[in-house]
């Protein structure tokens, strides 16, 4: 199964007094990097709930934002931190005092100290609310996870189609090929023959050195080794697991026999359809890089 390291989950579900969301996105990275945003309530249990996260995630770069709400009014929920007003007051009356000012403050003023009402919500034990993100928290990643499914899948299709075309291509390289080896050993033979004229000339010295410049030019070996490059790399589309780095890497062997092709061919049609075959490699590595 191929799973794209690009995704988006969310869910969120209400309890008696209050109600939890979870959101999760995923991007491409080298490593497995999780980054968590966590209300103080929970906060404890952060090494926990990455361990939840791990057990989704091989590679990628996964955000991960828990949020806490109230479902009650929250006005039930104000509380006056009456000391803090007491003191405020007791001040207000001091520099009344101090200055000679009638005026008394109005109750807007107070209402506008930093820090006078707080927001109070009341949340269930510790084991209960830690529980409850947990579930939460697995129904996002399963979201996240049918999305990099659907995501892996249409990778997986686009490269299996690059494959087919690259093995067509190589397919061609390999009989223009073996046409180019047979006229550059008639051509050598008809130089020799040219330049040595009716000079007496060792055969087998001849036949060896003959030999030598067309296996110069002989593809055969790299040609093998590319279609088992291709081979082991629809094996890999077709298995579990983290695979990206191990395609990236057979990608790497078949720019590199691509290019020794086109180095031995000294042919321009050969050299043309090498240029197209490195296009199709390189559009591999960019699909590759979104796979985990």
């Amino acid at each position: 199964m191929v799973y794209s390291m690009t995704g988006y989950g969310r869910n969120e579900k209400e309890f008696d007094t209050y109600s939890v969301a979870v959101e999760v996105r995923s991007v491409n990275s080298r490593y497995l990097d999780i980054k968590m945003r966590l209300p103080d309530a929970i906060t404890l249990h952060e090494n926990d709930l990455k361990k939840t996260i791990n057990q989704h995630f091989e590679r990628g770069q996964v955000s991960v934002k828990i949020a806490l709400n109230g479902t009650e009014d929250k006005l039930s929920h104000l509380k006056v931190n009456k000391d803090f007003l007491n003191n405020y007051d007791r001040l207000i009356k001091e520099i009344r005092q101090e200055l000679s000012l009638d005026k008394k403050p109005a109750i807007s003023d107070y209402l506008n100290i930093p820090d006078l009402i707080s927001y109070e919500q009341e949340l269930p034990d510790d084991s209960e609310l830690f529980g409850n993100v947990q579930d939460v928290l697995n129904a996002a990643l399963q979201d996240v996870q049918s999305m990099r499914q659907k995501e892996g899948e249409s990778l997986r299709g686009d490269m299996l189609q690059r494959l087919s075309w690259l093995e067509e291509a190589v397919e061609t390289i390999k009989n223009e090929a073996k046409e180019n080896s047979q006229i550059a050993r008639k051509n050598l033979e008809t130089r020799i023959d040219e330049l040595l004229d009716s000079v007496p000339v060792d055969q087998d010295r001849l036949a060896q050195e003959i030999a030598y410049q067309a296996d110069k030019v002989d593809i055969t070996e790299e040609t093998v080794r590319f279609a088992s490059h291709i081979k082991q790399f629809r094996n890999l589309l077709g298995s579990d697991g983290s695979i990206g780095k191990k395609l990236d890497f057979l990608l790497q062997e078949m720019n590199r026999e691509i290019n020794t092709m086109g180095a031995k061919a000294n042919n321009a049609a050969i050299s043309h359809t090498v240029v197209d075959c490195k296009n199709e490699i390189e559009k591999l590595r960019e699909q590759v890089q979104n796979v985990e």
